[in-house]
């Protein structure tokens, strides 16, 4: 199926010259991956047994988004990343994994979670962005700054017109798709993501920036 996509799209490029492809390196480690796929980490610090859905609260929050705390540096928060990589380095080797210290952390600096709870709404330089806390690449980078490879940003939007078709493949949680699609009022823009609660909080971040030029797919 993937390779039947890719197909189309560079048919679709060789047949048009206002299209622009985005093929996006794997955002997240193996190690971050593997810990994804065998759970989040609930608020005592154990691992559960499954990744569950966004929670409903989402729509709630997004009412009232928290500041990112984009001061340039990261902030309190690069010592976060230092606990996040415990944590990796933990799921790699197998081992039996805690989030205490990490959620600690987190909590110092103002996220608050509950038990089970994985997601933070954020409002960052581009717009509302709801991630995963234990993504130590993305979702730490639109925490601790309000932007996410921010050069690379700045490079789409310049190649773009205003009625561009853009076809973000990889698309994540939309860090790079929602900056794009804002370029491109008139144009429109594919977001492909194949990791299910990836795709789902896709979804969720172009609703919350009333994004009515993206289509996302799975």
């Amino acid at each position: 199926v993937v390779g039947v996509v890719l197909c189309v799209m560079l048919l679709v490029v060789s047949m048009a010259g206002n299209v622009m492809v985005l093929l996006n390196s794997k955002a997240m480690s193996r190690e971050s991956k593997d810990a994804t796929a065998k759970g989040v980490f609930a608020g005592r610090g154990t691992v559960e047994a499954a990744v569950s859905s966004p929670p409903s609260q989402a729509s709630s929050m997004a009412a009232a988004p928290l500041q990112a705390t984009a001061q340039g540096n990261g902030g309190g928060l690069l010592e976060c990343s230092v606990e996040m990589q415990k944590i990796h380095d933990c799921v790699r080797v197998g081992g039996k994994c805690e989030g205490d210290a990490y959620l600690a952390c987190l909590r110092r600096h103002g996220i608050q979670l509950q038990q089970g709870e994985y997601t933070h709404l954020v409002q960052a330089k581009h717009g509302r962005f709801l991630v995963n806390v234990w993504d130590m690449y993305i979702g730490a980078s639109l925490i601790a700054y309000g932007e996410w490879s921010e050069e690379e940003v700045a490079v789409m939007r310049g190649r773009v017109r205003n009625d561009s078709v853009v076809v973000d493949v990889g698309a994540n949680i939309g860090a790079l798709a929602v900056p794009i699609a804002r370029a491109v009022p008139n144009g429109l823009v594919f977001a492909f993501e194949p990791q299910r609660v990836a795709s789902q909080m896709l979804a969720t971040n172009v609703q919350l920036n009333s994004l009515h030029n993206v289509i996302v797919k799975r």
